[in-house]
């Protein structure tokens, strides 16, 4: 039996969408900078800097804000907000032209306008929109496709070595641990337990060259191992036939990976998302 739990605030994966609009006394370079109240005194903190608005007669607009709803507000629409108005100078020097308190209840409905020394302010469009978490996507039935790549790069020291991240002198080394601890949680999401088992950075038996990316069960066409606890089984028996080498390129495992997902999907095949 499988239990879990999501800590999730209110918007932890939602998304922020505003357009802000204005008409600026001093026309010319200007952006915007929006600040959010500390979570930890009086302070506001930076948390977005536009690019220069775009005129339209002597109407200032700026591109689209996207920002996640956690990192503008929290769990909190009544946070205080501030957004400041620049004129650009290439100096760096950048005129500050106002700012405005507000928080993003007040601006929801699209209605808040400021008017201030410089000019006014509308905000045309703010929604928050919905993204499903990981979570939802797993109870949404999304099936899973779980892979691991060893390092085999000479880094690593040789495995008879005491300090050796492949250690075969004791009973566990920072590879079994990684595949156990992260393994063992995603592979409760993975559809099958098929296990596409690879490395990288080695030297094979009779070849002359580094490998960079290869199945540890010597079938790179069919590298797959039957769960986490077959990962270790087949790490921990073929692990002293390869020697370490070099350098680390790990670009062709990610390739290979990629390759498998994009057939499953031009296929409409198992899986949805590969891990």
């Amino acid at each position: 039996i499988i239990q879990f739990e999501e800590q999730k605030k209110c918007f932890s994966s939602d998304l922020v969408r505003m357009i802000i609009e204005g008409t600026i006394t001093r026309k010319g370079l200007n952006f915007l900078k929006i600040y959010r109240k500390s979570d930890k005194g009086a302070e506001f903190v930076p948390i977005y800097q536009s690019e220069t608005a775009i005129y339209e007669g002597s109407l200032a607009k700026w591109k689209m804000l996207k920002i996640s709803a956690a990192n503008l507000m929290r769990d909190n629409i009544s946070l205080p907000l501030k957004i400041e108005f620049y004129e650009y100078q290439s100096s760096g020097a950048h005129i500050k032209l106002g700012e405005h308190i507000f928080t993003f209840g007040e601006v929801v409905d699209c209605s808040h306008m400021w008017n201030g020394t410089f000019g006014s302010i509308l905000f045309r469009k703010v929604e928050l929109v919905k993204r499903p978490s990981f979570m939802e996507y797993l109870l949404g039935g999304v099936n899973i496709g779980l892979s691991i790549a060893v390092d085999f790069t000479g880094s690593n020291l040789d495995p008879r070595d005491t300090g050796s991240l492949h250690s075969v002198l004791t009973p566990t080394n920072q590879y079994t641990t990684a595949m156990e601890s992260v393994g063992n949680i995603l592979q409760e999401y993975d559809t099958d337990k098929n296990i596409p088992l690879l490395g990288y950075g080695a030297l094979l038996p009779s070849f002359p060259d580094a490998s960079h990316c290869f199945a540890l069960n010597g079938n790179i066409f069919a590298p797959e191992v039957y769960t986490v606890q077959g990962a270790l089984e087949c790490y921990r028996r073929n692990l002293l036939k390869f020697n370490l080498s070099g350098p680390t390129y790990f670009s062709s495992v990610i390739k290979y990976v990629a390759d498998i997902a994009d057939y499953y999907v031009r296929c409409n095949l198992l899986y949805d998302y590969f891990v």
